[in-house]
């Protein structure tokens, strides 16, 4: 009898251990923040969410511990380590994310960088706004414009805000004038004589960039009025003396010119004002149509003085970082010298010199396949910044990406990403973990990652979503959509590294089983009907728990299977969310379906959102969002379009950005509770 009681007393002590282990891991999602200025002030392709990072960082490391990043990207994982008192290691092939990364973290008085702006203003704005000089409309008077519409070559209007004089606005289909006319006919006659680049967008042996279109080379991507002023300005950065200023407009530079190309389509579906546009493309876009040429002064003089510029940037990140110490070499963090180490190259030689087992916790957000070429978009930056010199030889060397351009095939792209995963797993700590983010990937590259993790020696553990945002209401009613938000693969590495079993393939009718049976249990959960991409983010961690070795030639996906059900188990239903009209998923019959709960999800998440009303009076919709997650974790978390609409019934909107209870709702309530009484 003592024995089994102690054995009994052994298996629970173990299993609340187990059970304690878990309760701290993230396993429901986290309300997304809005990046501030610190976080946006330059473009970066991929970045994530930054107090998501900032969870995963305090959950799996230890204060004081050591975070790794070997694709740092812009970043984020660097300064979410420091700003939780940890300390970092974050490596880069791109010499622009470094660059933006290290200029992010160090400290820099704004005064003498804003005086520094003010001698570039005086050297350089009068001349670069005589290049976009027209005629107000109304007084006739000398203005500047703010963007002008170029098609097919030639300039067809331009367009301005306010006449400085009269207040007259143009802001569509005002027409050039012979004056216009002569400008930039005088603009085309004269040479330029300041350096620009014109590096061609080939590789070394020849070859055209992957996501090269009809442009030859960088000024290809420039109408000449902007070469011009791009050129003027960097003559006059390069002329001030302090290297550390310098470093900073430099960047500040790099972070507008893209939006001085020919890439910067009209008003794309409103997303922009008519005065604005953006390089919305993962590539060397080529426009058929119209496009937008901007303002160099004036988007230079935004880098610098926006609500998003690198001013404001620094006076945020002064604060946080004005302590922290950079390191020369990645053995003053671990040995507590220093705080953050930024290397610039190979994160696979980096990791063949750092000492085994030094690392707490490993963070990053690695090239998944072909979907964003880093290497080839951040050429035009490198070009104008001058950091050329060996840079595609190290892209085409190094970068884990597949480009055919470059020589990668999918294989090659995965035998480099295996080869990074065996060195995090050298790296990191038994007993410690490794988070790998993605965005809505393939089936086949999901697969290969986590294979390459878990043939490195890594266990697997879970995949968590984290979704958008503000997902669109018309794309939760599509009925065949893709996948919304983040994805995180959680590794662990054991005590003793266990042997990888032999690949297991997944055969067709255990794909189609598996998905079929997901999704009956995820309706049968929510007990409603259910948008698509709510189905794809439960299914996928499924698929990958009961097969992640598969690597399915047959191009099998989620939405071929459903379709395939589609009038035999399932149905689709007519739905408006958000003013939106689609579709949702919902069995073709109940009846058939064991263990249906017996309230909607809606509803219930409808009543945590009055609980937390109640309980608190006035609330933000983060506030909400994160006691409905933390409810309903996982895939029970309802969408924030379904959230929001909740909050609407119980509550309305005041300033400051938060939800108080309505009256009418509170007395609708006491009157309840005195009947029942």
């Amino acid at each position: 009898m003592k024995k089994n009681r102690l054995r009994d007393e052994t298996k629970k002590t173990s299993i609340s251990r187990i059970s304690k282990l878990e309760a701290n891991h993230l396993n429901r999602q986290i309300p997304p923040l809005a990046h501030t200025s610190m976080y946006l002030w330059h473009k970066y392709w991929s970045r994530k969410t930054w107090n998501v990072v900032g969870e995963f960082i305090k959950t799996y490391s230890p204060e004081g511990g050591i975070v790794f990043d070997p694709f740092a990207g812009s970043g984020i994982t660097a300064m979410e380590a420091l700003k939780n008192g940890r300390r970092a290691i974050v490596c880069d092939l791109n010499p622009i994310a470094t660059e933006i990364i290290r200029l992010t973290i160090k400290p820099i008085n704004e005064v003498p960088l804003y005086e520094a702006f003010k001698r570039i203003e005086e050297r350089v704005k009068g001349k670069i706004e005589e290049l976009y000089f027209t005629v107000c409309r109304k007084c006739k008077k000398e203005i500047v414009l703010d963007c002008a519409i170029w098609e097919g070559g030639r300039c067809r209007e331009i367009r301005y805000q306010s006449c400085p004089h009269c207040g007259d606005r143009q802001e569509k289909d005002c027409k050039l004038t012979k004056y216009d006319k002569d400008l930039l006919e005088d603009i085309e006659k004269k040479k330029i004589k300041e350096w620009y680049p014109t590096n061609r967008l080939y590789y070394p042996d020849g070859r055209p960039f992957k996501e090269k279109q009809q442009y030859e080379s960088v000024d290809e991507l420039f109408t000449k009025r902007n070469i011009q002023a791009l050129a003027w300005l960097m003559e006059a950065i390069e002329d001030e003396p302090k290297k550390d200023l310098r470093d900073f407009l430099k960047i500040g530079f790099s972070s507008m010119v893209h939006l001085c190309t020919k890439m910067c389509p009209i008003s794309e579906a409103g997303h922009f004002t008519p005065f604005s546009s953006a390089w919305t493309q993962h590539s060397y876009w080529y426009p058929s149509g119209p496009y937008m040429e901007q303002n160099v002064w004036d988007k230079f003089h935004r880098a610098i003085n926006g609500h998003q510029g690198l001013l404001k940037a620094k006076a945020e990140s002064n604060k946080l970082f004005k302590d922290i110490k950079i390191a020369s070499s990645f053995e003053q963090v671990i040995s507590g010298k220093a705080d953050v180490y930024i290397y610039t190259g190979s994160c696979l030689d980096l990791m063949e010199e750092m000492s085994e087992e030094t690392v707490d916790y490993i963070f990053t957000d690695p090239p998944y396949d072909a979907s964003i070429q880093f290497g080839e978009l951040s050429y035009m930056w490198v070009s104008w910044l001058k950091m050329n010199g060996d840079y595609l030889k190290e892209v085409v060397s190094n970068e884990i990406i597949r480009n055919e351009r470059q020589h990668k095939d999918f294989t090659v792209y995965h035998s480099l990403l295996s080869s990074s995963f065996q060195k995090m797993f050298k790296a990191i700590k038994p007993e410690h973990y490794l988070t790998v983010t993605f965005h809505n990937p393939t089936f086949k590259v999901r697969n290969a990652t986590i294979r390459a993790g878990v043939f490195a020696g890594f266990e697997f553990e879970k995949i968590h979503h984290q979704e958008l945002a503000r997902p669109s209401a018309k794309s939760l009613l599509q009925p065949f959509g893709s996948a919304q938000g983040d994805f995180y693969l959680r590794f662990k590495k054991p005590s003793v590294k266990a042997t990888a079993t032999r690949p297991e393939e997944i055969d067709e009718l255990r794909f189609e089983k598996i998905v079929v049976e997901s999704t009956i249990a995820l309706l049968a959960e929510r007990a409603e009907p259910t948008p698509y991409t709510i189905i794809i983010n439960y299914i996928d961690p499924v698929l990958a728990k009961h097969g992640f070795f598969g690597s399915l030639h047959t191009g099998l996906d989620i939405n071929t299977v459903l379709k395939k059900h589609l009038d035999k188990e399932f149905v689709l239903l007519p739905a408006k969310v958000g003013g939106a009209e689609g579709k949702l998923w919902w069995f073709k019959d109940t009846a058939i379906v064991p263990r249906l709960n017996e309230i909607p999800l809606t509803e219930r998440v409808e009543q945590t959102v009055y609980r937390k009303l109640h309980q608190k009076g006035k609330v933000t919709f983060t506030e909400v969002w994160d006691a409905v997650s933390t409810e309903f974790p996982n895939s029970l978390t309802s969408d924030s379009t379904s959230i929001m609409d909740a909050l609407k019934i119980y509550a309305r909107q005041v300033s400051g950005g938060y939800w108080l209870l309505k009256p009418e709702i509170q007395q609708r309530v006491k009157q309840h509770s005195e009947i029942l009484a």
